[in-house]
């Protein structure tokens, strides 16, 4: 990613969820498909709800770690890195996952901008700067 590269920080454009939600929503719709290790149950079960509404929207829905205290994982369909490469989604899909998100969580959530947890800290260059 040529931001981070160049020191740039990555930031996410969605919707923020708590592991609870994913697991609950997962569980709920049984989802999974086979057993999976405790320590890569996060990931599996939100790319699990990724997946679902981004065949529900019909829009490329991707799951990030945002740096939050609130969250643990953003669906989301926009980055700073091909902010103006990528066509971003259309109304339709964001009513469509408008809607979804409220079944999910019970309650409507906009989508923010969110620091990557991976790629906001700086980091030393290859020299050890």
């Amino acid at each position: 990613m040529e931001y981070v590269e160049k020191g740039r920080p990555l930031l996410h454009y969605g919707i923020g969820f708590r592991m609870d939600e994913v697991v609950r929503f997962t569980t709920e719709h049984n989802r999974l498909e086979a057993p999976i290790r405790s320590s890569l149950a996060g990931m599996h079960y939100a790319e699990s709800l990724a997946d679902y509404l981004s065949v529900k929207a019909h829009a490329n829905i991707t799951v990030e770690r945002p740096l939050s205290m609130e969250y643990d994982w953003v669906l989301a369909w926009q980055n700073t890195s091909h902010l103006f490469r990528k066509p971003g989604i259309t109304k339709s899909a964001r009513k469509v996952i408008d809607e979804e998100v409220q079944k999910i969580v019970g309650e409507a959530r906009k989508p923010l901008w969110w620091w990557d947890d991976a790629n906001t800290l700086p980091r030393s260059d290859p020299q050890g700067n």
